[in-house]
């Protein structure tokens, strides 16, 4: 569940949005590609998390649990 919860802060906090403009240069243009293309990224990292920590104890859950709690708590107050 606590993989669980992890994915579900990555898959949320992805789509606040926030640095929308328009590109400068040939570096700004990359950038912008990039943060495009970042939370399909992201949410592929979070699918692939799951069976990489499968076989974890139970502690590293429990504390992904409290950790991912507190994060969403304190994302949700500071929105």
């Amino acid at each position: 569940s606590g993989v669980m919860l992890t994915n579900i802060q990555l898959f949320g906090g992805m789509d606040a949005g926030g640095m929308e403009s328009q590109p400068a240069d040939a570096g700004a243009a990359m950038a912008a590609t990039m943060q495009k293309y970042m939370p399909y990224f992201m949410r592929g990292a979070a699918i692939c998390f799951i069976p990489l920590t499968w076989n974890m104890p139970a502690g590293v859950f429990v504390y992904l649990l409290t950790s991912s709690s507190f994060a969403l708590a304190q994302n949700a107050i500071l929105r």
